[in-house]
């Protein structure tokens, strides 16, 4: 969905204007919307209190975090507080009654595990591609829409494999397509950092991004499959909340921890091979994480 979200902002910022592509998102999330109320069976409801100060204390965190690594003043000192902040919001949780994040979930090493990879994971696919799709404009001449297509051969090998997922894991386990899904992943960041624009597309990006396609495609519902598995009823939610705030806030750290230690596209090729170099290592983590914690948690 990433990657289709990107071909079609290529699309629009070539059409119309970059600012539409932040629109995408809507209309996707009110059919998903409107299929969730009239296909998905209702559950039991119970009551739920909202606690506002331990939401307002994770978002204030989050946001002083992520502003530290590329804010322009007080970097440090937003970097400490929002530190401080979610340690204060993780004590919290301990005593609430209905905890945003029930430190229960923590008990399985493979679960901590499954959402530190995705942590990881996450911080070296933004970068990858925030600046991929820069990299094809500015070496390769591609316009905004041709550096959309130019994502097609991730997004389709990825749509791909994602739709035989189910099959495989009946057949292998999470463990194998996680491990195997990670180290293609790594080898096809590796390629594209270690391999310079000027050999072309398909030798620099396409060829990579097959690997990359087909290691995406075995990681994304595996690992989610992981971070849930084995819950209480009642920290089913809960435990799929957190496998997003992963996503979420993984992306945010990677982007703004690489851009802004390497300068994102500021100083040409050499800044994006080590953005990518960077990316690589992160991706590296996640698999380290998946064949030591993960896997023989199953």
């Amino acid at each position: 969905m990433g990657q289709l979200r990107t071909s079609a902002r290529g699309l629009f910022a070539d059409l119309l204007t970059w600012r539409i592509g932040f629109y995408i998102n809507v209309p996707i999330a009110l059919v998903m919307l409107a299929i969730a109320v009239t296909k998905l069976p209702q559950t039991s409801r119970r009551a739920v209190k909202l606690e506002l100060i331990p939401n307002l204390l994770s978002v204030a965190g989050s946001f002083l975090v992520v502003y530290g690594l590329v804010g322009n003043r007080y970097k440090v000192v937003s970097l400490v507080v929002g530190i401080l902040i979610i340690l204060v919001f993780v004590n919290t949780q301990r005593t609430a009654a209905q905890p945003l994040m029930p430190l229960r979930l923590f008990v399985s090493a493979q679960r901590s595990g499954a959402y530190l990879a995705r942590f990881c994971f996450m911080m070296a696919m933004l970068p990858f591609w925030f600046l991929t799709s820069q990299a094809m404009q500015q070496f390769l001449g591609f316009s905004p829409l041709m550096a959309g297509i130019g994502f097609f051969p991730l997004t389709i090998l990825n749509f791909i494999v994602a739709m035989r997922v189910a099959d495989l894991t009946e057949r292998f386990g999470n463990g194998p397509l996680l491990g195997i899904g990670m180290a293609l992943t790594v080898i096809g960041l590796l390629i594209m950092a270690l391999l310079s624009p000027a050999n072309g597309y398909w030798l620099e990006l396409g060829l990579p991004m097959l690997l990359i396609g087909f290691g995406q495609g075995l990681i994304m519902s595996p690992l989610t499959t992981v971070g849930v598995a084995n819950t209480l009823p009642e920290d089913a939610g809960a435990a799929s909340r957190l496998i997003n705030t992963m996503h979420q806030i993984g992306s945010s750290v990677g982007l703004a921890l690489i851009v802004g230690v390497t300068g994102g596209m500021t100083h040409g090729v050499a800044s994006y091979r080590q953005s990518l170099l960077m990316s690589t290592i992160c991706a590296a983590i996640a698999l380290v994480i998946i064949v030591f914690v993960v896997i023989p948690g199953e």
